[in-house]
């Protein structure tokens, strides 16, 4: 039998994501990185979630080296990266591979010496990676994936050659069905069928 160990609360509507820098702010954050693909730059959504996130006077560092699919190599290169920034807080702005990428980089972030690789559910019996203090709000723009909602992320162990996952979830997840209508017909095809 499966337990649900943590509730991921969700704010939900059209036009939803104006209300990002605002959760922030009641969270306490001061310095916000926002994660995202080059989809989202090329769509403009990045650029409106950044825009309510400085409306609310929080600084922002973006953090756009989103990759499909990411594995444990990717992770641990750019960890630097988030232990660097000064941010308090994260917003994950995409698919499944943003929202996985964040928690694993921000998971990470206060475990210096170690991989991604050690805190995987099949190396270790403990994959908790959430006790860090960074407050993490999960924006979706494709359906199917529910890394917004889950305590889970998955990242590919190279040395292994599959994939595997640790426990990581979101403080808030923002479903605003207004980031999704631009997706491409393919991609909402092949998301409404993983959903």
């Amino acid at each position: 039998m499966l337990k649900m160990t943590q509730m991921v609360p969700i704010f939900s509507g059209a036009g939803a994501v104006s209300v990002v820098g605002t959760r922030m702010k009641e969270y306490e954050c001061k310095r916000v990185l926002l994660m995202y693909g080059p989809e989202m730059k090329r769509l403009g959504f990045a650029d409106k979630v950044k825009n309510h996130l400085i409306e609310a006077g929080l600084d922002v560092v973006e953090y756009d080296k989103i990759v499909p699919e990411p594995n444990d190599t990717d992770i641990d290169n750019n960890v630097s990266f988030v232990r660097n920034s000064g941010a308090d807080g994260c917003v994950a702005l995409g698919g499944g591979s943003t929202m996985d990428t964040a928690k694993a980089l921000l998971g990470l972030s206060t475990r210096e010496g170690t991989s991604i690789r050690d805190h995987m559910f099949h190396r270790t019996a403990n994959q908790w990676l959430n006790n860090n203090g960074y407050k993490l709000i999960c924006i979706p723009t494709t359906s199917g994936t529910g890394s917004e909602v889950s305590e889970s992320a998955v990242i590919t162990d190279t040395a292994m050659g599959f994939k595997s996952s640790f426990k990581y979830p979101a403080d808030l997840a923002i479903l605003d069905p207004e980031l999704t209508v631009t997706m491409p017909k393919y991609l909402t095809a092949e998301t409404a069928m993983d959903a």
